[in-house]
């Protein structure tokens, strides 16, 4: 009798979980880290012919991707950003010395961004899967130094960085899985943005990402049906 009681509550207790555990097993989540070289085009605004000059910039942090499908996901996630450039201004003055005509400046610039990105595999094979990728990315300053130096040789920041970014990221990507668990992924992005990094430039500067990365595949191997036996 006691042998036939802990059977039905076995049964019971699958019956309970089941339909949860067929809802987990159908979606998937994965994890990754990534991070990536970036170059940037920045130009002046028209009518002036400024020259901008980028220094070392990156970007990097981890991702959350959840899985519609076999082919189709929505990945977000939290990077840092590194952006720098130096500047030498062209503007026409008629009064030397001039403390608020600037002549030059070096800027570094770390941003928190977060990307909303639908991800559509063409090819999605146990080992390998190629992907193209389409969204939008929110950056937020969140350190800077801008050191600008006018013409009377004063140096200090001009406040002309705008302080909250919008910018679209299409990307190809390439992953290997290594196994059930762990992938390896390469994804060259090119980012437009729709706002302006600094107020000088008003011409909506590029970027070009070559993202090298990690995943890491959260979900659990189905349940045996033996668990009822």
């Amino acid at each position: 009798i006691k042998l036939k009681k802990m059977k039905a509550l076995r049964t019971v207790t699958l019956l309970l979980i089941l339909p949860t555990l067929v809802f987990c097993q159908e979606k998937k989540w994965t994890v990754g880290i990534a991070g990536a070289p970036s170059f940037y085009t920045l130009k002046s605004e028209p009518g002036f012919n400024h020259q901008f000059t980028t220094k070392s910039s990156y970007c990097g942090g981890v991702d959350l991707s959840f899985h519609f499908s076999k082919r189709s996901e929505l990945r977000s996630g939290l990077y840092y950003s590194k952006l720098g450039y130096k500047v030498e201004y062209s503007y026409i003055f008629q009064q030397p010395s001039d403390p608020y005509i600037p002549r030059s400046a070096d800027v570094t610039i770390g941003y928190l961004e977060v990307p909303v990105l639908y991800v559509f595999s063409f090819i999605a094979k146990e080992k390998f899967v190629v992907y193209a990728e389409t969204g939008i990315v929110l950056s937020k300053i969140i350190s800077s130094d801008y050191k600008t130096t006018f013409e009377d040789n004063s140096i200090r920041s001009s406040g002309s960085l705008g302080s909250f970014l919008l910018s679209l990221q299409f990307g190809m990507g390439l992953r290997y899985n290594i196994n059930e668990k762990f992938g390896i992924k390469i994804e060259p992005q090119y980012r437009f943005f729709m706002t302006d990094i600094d107020m000088v430039m008003r011409n909506h500067p590029t970027a070009i990402n070559g993202t090298i990365g990690i995943t890491y595949n959260l979900t659990k191997k189905k349940l045996a049906t033996s668990i009822v036996k």
